[in-house]
């Protein structure tokens, strides 16, 4: 008998349990003849504890279960290292669902967090194929409970279709079809599961596949892992998640993780040997190539042995490109149609043609038939020239959409990136501190894994100052230009000093970076060597050649070298106007420009007007009313007015712009737009700047009108830009009108209904609310409404409906209508309810507005339970809108008022005023309400000197609401 006291009953029962680790009190109770007696009593209680429980079932939950008010347990389902799930019943609906549960030494920070997140990833996604999420709690012990669909089925690898062999294989095919488009949804969606394994599908009674546990998911970006670190199952894992590189991982990871499914199910065995150590596993995975499948069952057709491998490729780029095209594939395998993994071949691909036509082949005379046998050669060679041609003319697309992506981003950055130098000192630093970052990852080797993304990014980023802007900032051109000249450094190290694309690319972007520091001559230099590079390379009249022909002629014309400039405009301008795409092209109106300057800069007025006219319409057409090269051309038709002050697009714009001035007057006056257009909006509402941009845009409004036409699609920008102008100047009806005009050119343009419209209908609703025109506001509102119904249910996001009704709402209780409020926001509550967390900041802002309107409608009781409820919900939650968490503290106050508790109303309606009413407009009809309710509270605690502060407030306020109300 070992020595020692005796441990007590729970010590006993870890040990039983296999919890105790090894120790002293495991080494006593194991040699301890009294402990030994202790330990078989233990494990005779539990098992006659375990035959009652088997007995009582159905009416008691297994050990360890979570207790979730509202389900009842039934048993455990699956227990894996995360968690547990359990079978349960809602009781309300006695619907079947899952309750997944962390283990207790998963609760920590990263295991709560894997957990949050997977509920918070499942929720985006909609999908037949995908599990469903419909709640998530937070048990008594800390622990978090998801609330799921619960699929009643087998996992795939244990699930075994009826029939022969070949209809087995048939039922697989069709499932995993399935499965491909629901991953395809997740990638949609930003999604990127990591985890694809057979274990993690499960397949109910009717054949449904539906894919579960998302706990290693991540959306788009956003990487979970450490570099070095794996995410995932390494049976399933493609070369780059096991090598440890997450900045690698995306959806064609999950592309290769359905090949090895796939490979799985059909040959029935993985597609290596995966034996050893992680380290060797990780070779395997990288380096070693799938055993052919037909070596594992020579019966398998050679198209679904060249999927599979399609799918498994170790190159990330000769993989499937998508989820959906190896779905695409298969379905095409199952169709008898020619599959994309063998479509390199023009034997195969036409006796496949034969094999799909063979019953039209089979009605075709002999010597048809030998007709086709003679000409065979023929017919192979042709499809040769047919395929090459077919390849040829898909790479001058792919290069065509790759010129378009590329366009698109540098446009995002050019209206990122500011224009002049910033006055915010926080702004500045924020720009300069993210432009070294990135100067530091780039020449620190971050992208050295990827040249490709590395030269990309050295490219864009001079890009953005280079084909169409101007006037950037020069102090932020500095790190694009070290970081392209450090690009051509490492171009020359892998081809050498040679003629190549991405070098032409790369010195292209240098002139224009040197352009912009005021370099000429050396720009000069660059762009020179680039064009000749390019002409080489592409020809004389590629597109490629005609950007770095116009960046010549700019570079030229800021030398002063006009003859050279303009003979290489017009060398550019043929180029682009003869491209599929010309007409209208920014690129054809950049040359315009450039050409209408050098003929100003010589004096000829008639020659520069119709270039002038052109390039200002492409330009009205395609870029925002703010941009910097629509300004350019606003700017050249000032110094047209001073060269050319009678001529017919001075006379008209002069018109349309209503200024009295001619020639040198009326070019300052435009000139002194210009100024004010290029001053951005305010970053902040919250006090009134008259920055006289409303009326400069009013007047750029009727310029449009004059050379676009007055329903014009793009002068819907304008006016879009007027309202937001109107809302830092507080020109409430300017916005107004402004909004309601861009939906009416819309509806007239899209139909009623279309979504844009109803982004415009929103906007003047909502201003007409904060206008102190409720009414206005509601039929607005209502209009808005008509336009969601009429959405088809698949193509509507549900949140952005209900919280339309929600806002309806609002404007129906500002203007009196309390009793269809409350039921209005009774119906956005059950919607939402559905969708977000109980006290999720959008609910307790519509149980607000449900409790300011049953407030009003005499319904008191109601009103403060749900009042205090919201703004308890939302007092500590750290997201919140000023706005919003400001207006339920003012629902909470305003009915703590109604309550005759002023004490306690009071400091709840003063932290409403600090958190937005105080900044808010000068028109918001509750804030009138708040500041009367201020006064009461004050007077009722007795003090005169605030009550009195507050009173002139109101007065005010009022006096205010007149004028306004009578100069509309």
């Amino acid at each position: 008998m070992s020595g020692g006291a005796c441990p007590p009953d729970a010590v006993i029962a870890a040990f039983v349990s296999g919890e105790l680790s090894e120790g002293l009190e495991h080494e006593h109770i194991s040699g301890c003849d009294r402990c030994g007696e202790r330990v078989e009593e233990m494990r005779a209680d539990l098992e006659f504890l375990g035959r009652v429980r088997r007995l009582v079932t159905p009416h008691l939950a297994p050990a360890g279960a979570p207790r979730v008010a509202g389900y009842t347990v039934q048993d455990e389902v699956s227990s894996g290292t995360q968690g547990v799930v359990y079978r349960a019943v809602q009781d309300s609906t006695s619907r079947p669902v899952a309750i997944k549960t962390m283990r207790t030494g998963q609760q920590g920070r990263e295991g709560r967090y894997r957990a949050q997140r997977e509920v918070e990833i499942i929720a985006r996604l909609d999908h037949p194929g995908i599990v469903r999420v419909y709640e998530s709690r937070e048990l008594s012990d800390g622990r978090l409970a998801v609330i799921m669909e619960y699929v009643d089925g087998v996992t795939l690898d244990a699930w075994h279709p009826e029939g022969n062999p070949e209809e087995q294989r048939a039922r697989l095919l069709e499932v995993f079809e399935r499965i491909c488009l629901a991953v395809h949804h997740a990638h949609l969606n930003g999604v990127i599961h990591r985890d694809l394994k057979p274990e993690n599908i499960v397949v109910d009674g009717s054949g449904r596949p539906v894919i579960l546990d998302f706990g290693i998911a991540r959306f788009g970006d956003a990487i979970a892992t450490r570099t070095g670190e794996f995410a995932g199952t390494p049976a399933y894992a493609s070369p780059e998640q096991a090598a440890g590189k997450p900045d690698e991982v995306d959806a064609l990871t999950d592309v290769y993780s359905l090949g090895v499914i796939l490979y799985r199910i059909v040959c029935g065995e993985l597609p290596y040997a995966l034996d050893g150590s992680i380290f060797d596993m990780v070779r395997v995975i990288q380096e070693v190539e799938p055993v052919r499948p037909r070596l594992r069952d020579p019966s398998l057709p050679l198209d679904l042995e060249a999927i599979m491998l399609r799918a498994l490729r170790k190159e990330r780029f000769a993989r499937y490109q998508s989820a959906a095209s190896l779905a695409r594939d298969i379905q095409r395998f199952r169709s008898g149609m020619p599959v994309e993994a063998r479509s390199g071949s023009g034997w195969y691909l036409l006796r496949k043609a034969v094999l799909v036509n063979r019953r039209r082949l089979l009605l075709s005379s002999v010597a048809g038939v030998l007709l086709l046998t003679m000409g065979a050669v023929v017919v192979i060679s042709l499809a040769g020239v047919a395929s090459a041609a077919r390849r040829e003319q898909a790479e001058r697309e792919s290069a065509r959409q790759q010129r378009i992506r590329t366009q698109a981003v540098t446009e995002i950055l050019r209206d990122v990136l500011p224009v002049g130098l910033p006055t915010d000192p926080g702004t500045w630093g924020t720009l300069n501190t993210g432009f070294r970052r990135l100067h530091q990852r780039l020449e620190t080797g971050v992208f050295a894994d990827s040249p490709e993304l590395d030269l990309e990014i050295r490219r864009l980023w001079g890009d953005v100052y280079t084909d169409l802007g101007s006037g950037r900032v020069t102090d932020m051109v500095e790190y694009a230009e070290l970081s392209l000249r450090n690009g051509m450094i490492r171009l020359r190290q892998k081809y050498g000093d040679v003629d190549h694309p991405e070098m032409a690319s790369t010195m292209h972007q240098l002139a224009g970076v040197l352009l912009v520091r005021g370099r000429v001559e050396e720009a000069e230099s660059v762009i020179s060597r680039a064009a000749r590079m390019r002409e080489v390379l592409f020809g004389a009249d590629a597109p490629e050649t005609a950007d770095s022909l116009a960046l010549h002629a700019r570079i030229l014309a800021a030398a002063g070298r006009l003859p050279e400039a303009l003979a290489k405009a017009d060398r550019a301008l043929a180029i682009f106007e003869a491209e599929p795409s010309g007409e209208g092209s920014l690129s054809i109106a950049a040359m315009m420009a450039l050409k209408a300057h050098l003929a100003l800069l010589q004096g000829d007025g008639e020659a520069a007007e119709p270039m002038i006219r052109e390039a200002l319409r492409v330009r009205m057409q395609r870029l925002s009313p703010d941009d910097t090269d629509l300004l350019e051309s606003i700017t050249q038709v000032a110094q047209l007015a001073r060269v050319a002050p009678d001529c017919t697009l001075v006379e008209r714009i002069r018109e349309a712009w209503q200024l009295t001035g001619r020639g040198t007057g009326f070019a300052d006056e435009l000139l002194h737009d210009v100024a004010t257009l290029r001053v951005p909006d305010p970053s902040s509402g919250a006090r009134r700047v008259e920055t006289g941009r409303t009326r400069a845009l009013e007047r750029l409004l009727r310029i449009y009108e004059v050379i676009l036409g007055p329903e014009a699609p793009a002068l819907v920008g304008v006016l879009m830009a007027e309202a937001q102008a109107a809302e830092f100047e507080f020109l409430m009806p300017e916005r107004i009108e402004a909004s309601s005009r861009a939906a009416d050119l819309l509806a007239k343009r899209f139909g009623e209904n279309d979504l844009s419209v109803l982004n415009c209908v929103d906007v003047a609703a909502s201003i007409e609310a904060y206008a102190g025109r409720p009414v206005q506001a509601v039929v607005l509102g209502q209009r808005a409404d008509r336009i969601w119904q009429t959405l088809p249910d698949d193509a509507v996001d549900p949140l952005l409906r209900i919280n339309s009704q929600r806002k309806l709402a609002w404007y129906l209780d500002m203007s009196g209508r309390h009793e269809e409020a409350a039921a209005l926001y009774r119906n956005a509550l059950d919607g939402f309810g559905g969708m977000l967390e109980p006290d999720h900041y959008l609910m307790s802002l519509t149980r607000a507005g449900l409790a300011k309107a049953l407030a009003e409608s005499g319904n008191l009781a109601e009103a403060d339970s749900l009042s205090a409820r919201a703004e308890v919900a939302v007092r500590d939650l750290a997201r919140v809108p000023p706005d919003t968490r400001a207006h339920i503290e003012f629902v909470r106050g305003h009915i703590l008022v109604l309550r005759g508790e002023m004490e306690a109303a009071r400091p709840m309606l003063e932290s409403a005023w600090a958190h937005f009413y105080a900044v808010s407009g000068p028109t918001l009809p509750w804030k009138g309400v708040l500041m009367a309710d201020l006064v009461g509270a004050c007077e009722a605690t007795g003090d005169v000197e605030a009550a009195a502060k507050w009173r002139a407030e109101v007065s005010a306020f009022r006096e205010y609401s007149h004028a306004d109300a009578a100069e509309r």
